[in-house]
C-alpha cells in the first residue's frame, strides 16, 4: 500500500523528463492563482454599484482580501520553477533571459500599445507627461517595466507585478552564481534557503514596521 502511495504522490510532485516539463500540482496551484486573481479584479468592476451595508459588500471585501493572495502564489511559484531551471541546467544566461523575455513581452507590448492607443482617445485617462522628451523617457521605462521597482507610476496599473517577475528573472542567477549554489548538496540549500524563508518571514511579522511599509507599497501599486 505503502509503495501504491508513493508512487502516485511520485507521479504528481515529479517534474517529467523532456522539452514539456511539468509538475501536476504546480499547474493545478496556477489555475487557482489566477481563478483568485480573476475573480478579485471582476469583483472590483462593481463596487461602485454596492450598497456598503449590504451582504455582498461584505464578502467583496472579504475576498478582495484574500483573493489578492494569488499574486503572492504565482510569485512564490515562479521563485520555485526559475530557481529550478537555474539550479538543475547549465544554461547560458542570455539565452536564459532570452526564454523569460519571450514569456513575457510579446503580450505585454500588445497591451501597452492599446493602452498608449487609448491614452489619446480618452484624455481624461492619460497618463503620458506633456513633452516629446518627457513622453519618450517615460514610455521607455514602461516598456523596461521599471513602474513598481521605482516611483514612477505605470501606464498599466496592474503591470507592476511584471516588474518583480522581471526582477526575480534578472537577481535569482546572480545570487545562485555568487553564492556558487549550484556546487552545493542538496540538503544544504534546502537548509540555507530554509532559514532564509524564516527569516523573511519574521521581518514581515507586527512590528518589523521597516519591512511591513516595504511589502505594503508595492501591494498597493
Amino acid at each position: 500500500m505503502m509503495t501504491t502511495i508513493k508512487s502516485k504522490l511520485s507521479d504528481i510532485y515529479t517534474i517529467q523528463h523532456g522539452r514539456h516539463s511539468t509538475i501536476n500540482a504546480i499547474e493545478g496551484l496556477r489555475a487557482i492563482a489566477a481563478f483568485m486573481v480573476f475573480v478579485v479584479h471582476y469583483a472590483a468592476q462593481f463596487t461602485p454599484w454596492i450598497d456598503t451595508h449590504s451582504l455582498t459588500w461584505e464578502l467583496i471585501v472579504y475576498y478582495r482580501h484574500i483573493g489578492a493572495k494569488g499574486v503572492e502564489l504565482f510569485f512564490v511559484i515562479s521563485g520555485f520553477l526559475i530557481y529550478g531551471i537555474i539550479i538543475g541546467k547549465d544554461t547560458p544566461f542570455v539565452t536564459y533571459f532570452w526564454r523569460r523575455i519571450v514569456r513575457l513581452y510579446p503580450v505585454f507590448l500588445v497591451v501597452l500599445a492599446l493602452y498608449i492607443a487609448l491614452s489619446f482617445i480618452f484624455s481624461s485617462e492619460n497618463k503620458i507627461p506633456d513633452g516629446i522628451g518627457q513622453a519618450t523617457l517615460y514610455i521607455i521605462s514602461n516598456i523596461l517595466m521599471l513602474p513598481g521597482l521605482f516611483d514612477i507610476k505605470p501606464i498599466i496599473t496592474v503591470a507592476w507585478s511584471l516588474s518583480y517577475e522581471m526582477f526575480l528573472y534578472l537577481a535569482l542567477p546572480v545570487f545562485v552564481y555568487v553564492l556558487q549554489m549550484r556546487s552545493w548538496e542538496s540538503e544544504t540549500r534546502i537548509r540555507f534557503l530554509a532559514v532564509l524563508s524564516i527569516l523573511a518571514l519574521s521581518l514581515s511579522m507586527p512590528g518589523m514596521t521597516p519591512t511591513r511599509r516595504w511589502f505594503s507599497s508595492w501591494r498597493e501599486c
